[in-house]
């Protein structure tokens, strides 16, 4: 049981590394084409961060109780 529950957490937190990859990905192509500043996309990725940190460390909290 406990195997297939570590399975799962790594099985999260590979896709929320590979889902902020590809953001990061993105939001260079769009400041490269002009879309977006350099300053907005660093907040788009920081905001992305903060709100993954935010949601793992609210999971932590809740199994606590």
């Amino acid at each position: 049981m406990e195997d297939l529950f570590k399975k799962f957490l790594y099985t999260g937190v590979g896709i929320v590394s590979t889902t902020a990859e590809v953001l990061q990905r993105s939001v260079d192509e769009w400041i490269e084409k002009g879309k977006i500043s350099e300053d907005e996309g660093k907040k788009i990725v920081d905001e992305f961060m903060n709100d993954a940190s935010s949601r793992k460390g609210g999971r932590k909290s809740q199994n606590a109780t």
